[in-house]
């Protein structure tokens, strides 16, 4: 069995149905390139974390010529989300991982600042004695959730997308007596409002998108 697997959550690049809140900052096209980005990143760095295994779990299905072509490039596994909600879909998808893993790390793609070294982090605590550990979003959510062993109630009853998914998850854990390590809180990038919290390479990639796909009226 492998020590550790890293689960990539992505959404296909697809026009008008990835992103759709950036959309008045980035325009439809805009959005599916920034979700290019974003799935590649997230991609890349769980194949450069000390991860014995990584898989890019596929929404609506791995059949998207981005996803097919990252899976080619990281040789990284692909693999179709399946579940009635987000919630049942992490369930599942970190049962599998913890079914050929000892500790399996689930992560988005919506943050940027997940780089290897933190995916790290979280795979430490979860080799030093953790249950769970989670990387909290400043939203109100998070952006990684990794498990020793499967818990579906820790993804039931959360209204997903809202501010209080964090808060949900806390009293989950603490309700199941689980050894939990919480990281330090990154930003994720939602709203055109977060776009301002960009800095380096990603304010510079968000510009060119912008000079790109938006036009002045």
């Amino acid at each position: 069995m492998a020590q550790s697997a890293v689960l990539v959550f992505a959404r296909a690049p697809v026009p008008g149905a990835c992103k759709t809140r950036l959309e008045p900052a980035l325009g439809v096209d805009g959005c599916a390139a920034l979700q290019c980005l974003l799935v590649e990143h997230a991609l890349r760095e769980a194949s450069r974390s000390g991860a014995d295994r990584v898989q890019l779990w596929c929404a609506p299905d791995a059949k998207h010529r981005v996803f097919q072509n990252l899976g080619a490039k990281y040789r990284v596994e692909l693999v179709t989300q399946r579940g009635a909600d987000l919630g049942e879909r992490m369930h599942l998808a970190l049962m599998q991982g913890l079914a050929t893993a000892r500790h399996a790390l689930l992560i988005g793609t919506d943050c940027p600042a997940q780089d290897a070294r933190r995916i790290d982090a979280a795979l430490v605590a979860l080799r030093r004695g953790a249950d769970m550990v989670l990387r909290p979003a400043r939203d109100g959510g998070y952006v990684g959730i990794g498990l020793t062993q499967p818990t579906p109630s820790v993804f039931r009853g959360v209204q997903w997308g809202s501010a209080r998914v964090m808060r949900s998850t806390r009293c989950a854990a603490r309700w199941l007596a689980l050894r939990c390590t919480e990281l330090a809180a990154l930003d994720d990038l939602d709203t055109p409002a977060d776009l301002a919290n960009l800095s380096g390479i990603w304010r510079t990639q968000v510009d060119g998108l912008r000079r790109d796909f938006v036009v002045d009226a």
